[in-house]
């Protein structure tokens, strides 16, 4: 009996436990790792849709005041709409981009609701939508 008293090892409880632990760190990194992944694909997202919005605000911006308008709305121009949307494919995600223009009253020189501004048409606003459709 002796023999077996001084035997060095682990019991099956210790062996046991140590699996368990190193199971739940293994989880932990794997769970760290996707969301980083996970992240990293949002941050390349956001760049994506911040260049496709600099590059077709800069087409907007040069745009003649006559010629800013949409091509199915009021105003009318040459800027596409949501019916006319730009479909823009990059890293297989494809983007649909469009416009929404719409006339802005100034109050500065009256407005049409209390009758004093009998041109409301001051200025035109721009919005620019960028979706990713995947």
């Amino acid at each position: 009996m002796k023999a077996l008293e001084n035997r060095k090892g682990f019991t099956l409880v210790e062996v046991v436990i140590s699996v368990a632990i190193f199971g739940i760190l293994v989880l932990g990194v794997y769970q760290l790792c996707i969301s980083i992944i996970k992240g990293i694909k949002f941050s390349r997202e956001e760049v994506v849709i911040a260049s496709l919005a600099d590059q077709y605000l800069e087409i907007a911006r040069n745009l003649p005041f006559s010629q800013i308008g949409t091509l199915s709305g009021n105003p009318h121009g040459n800027l596409p709409d949501l019916p006319n949307a730009v479909n823009y494919i990059f890293n297989d995600n494809t983007y649909q981009i469009y416009y929404a223009v719409s006339y802005v009253d100034d109050p500065s020189d009256g407005t049409i609701l209390s009758g004093t501004d009998f041109a409301p048409n001051d200025y035109k606003q721009i919005k620019l939508y960028v979706k990713n459709t995947a």
